[in-house]
């Protein structure tokens, strides 16, 4: 389960500074890579530097970009982001920290016509809750996530029972289908 949670959060975190890599982009490439600096929070995975590897490769063959990922451990992420934030040190994605607050005083940079210029088919799929959310007196410091929004309710059962105690999933197109599969298999004492 953490294996699979830590490889949830690389890929999220390499399909984030993707994202934001290739809307913010200038069209004339520089002589040097630029670098993005990203601020995950967590343990680094013991591959990181392969990871990085691989993804700096397509980033400055499509790009001219390469991606830094420094881990700030779950303790101490919302402390030493407020810190670095309010000190003026430089980075470019991170979970922002105490976003509202940093926003209204001029801590982020204002992406507001930069989404409307570079990213309007990427900001059209975005959930307005989200769109609403990350708006700062009507400016938007952030390009967020629809990380949370769907979800989804369902059943699952095992074919080994299903077969065994001659169960049918024949007719369940919406929730309110699979109740009488559930009342037999209670009446059954299936359970």
């Amino acid at each position: 389960m953490k294996m699979k949670r830590l490889v949830r959060n690389m890929a999220m975190s390499a399909l984030a500074a993707v994202s934001v890599a290739s809307v913010f982009t200038p069209a004339v490439k520089a002589e040097e890579p630029t670098t993005i600096t990203m601020y995950q929070i967590g343990t680094p995975p013991d591959n990181l530097d392969q990871l990085l590897a691989k993804v700096n490769e397509a980033f400055v063959r499509d790009l001219n970009l390469k991606l830094e990922i420094r881990y700030l451990g779950w303790g101490e992420y919302d402390d030493k982001m407020n810190v670095m934030t309010n000190s003026g040190e430089k980075y470019d994605i991170a979970r922002a920290s105490g976003y509202i607050q940093n926003a209204s005083k001029g801590a982020y940079a204002d992406l507001t016509d930069l989404i409307k210029e570079h990213a309007q088919d990427s900001f059209k799929y975005l959930d307005e809750a989200y769109i609403k959310g990350n708006t700062v007196d009507g400016k938007m410091y952030a390009f967020p996530v629809n990380g949370n929004v769907y979800a989804q309710e369902f059943y699952t059962f095992n074919p080994t029972f299903l077969k065994k105690y001659n169960l049918k999933l024949d007719g369940i197109k919406e929730l309110k289908d699979v109740e009488p599969l559930l009342q037999t298999i209670k009446d059954k004492n299936l359970v």
